[in-house]
């Protein structure tokens, strides 16, 4: 990746109370917004739906969030600048570029474009 650069772009801009969920082999993580999450649950895989069982109980795994929701991130940016870092203590310059290549083939095995794709 050397010499490379990354630029990613996250849009929900539609106003929908839909939640979001990710599913994993373990369960879903099912969360009330994308963009800041407030509530998190975890639904762990049950048996069948038969109809004669009862489904596995979802778990709140849910955080406390700053009131202002972008605080600690701005704090965080403002410090790595003021540091001359290339990257946070809380999240490496590695696994963004990792996240980043990920939400790429993601988006490529979808066949997800967005009209800014062809600008960089």
């Amino acid at each position: 990746m050397t010499g490379n650069k990354k630029i990613s772009f996250l849009s929900k801009i539609a106003d929908s109370r839909l939640r979001t969920e990710i599913s994993a082999e373990g369960g879903i993580l099912s969360l009330d917004q994308i963009h800041i999450t407030r509530q998190v649950e975890f639904i762990p895989h049950g048996a069948p739906t038969s109809g004669r069982v009862s489904g596995p109980s979802k778990e709140d795994i849910s955080v406390p969030c700053d009131p202002d929701e972008y605080l600690c991130e701005f704090r965080e940016f403002i410090d790595v600048l003021e540091r001359g870092s290339l990257e946070s203590g809380n999240n490496s310059l590695d696994n963004s570029l990792a996240v980043a290549e990920i939400l790429d083939e993601i988006r490529r095995q979808g066949g997800i474009t967005f009209p800014a794709d062809g600008l960089f």
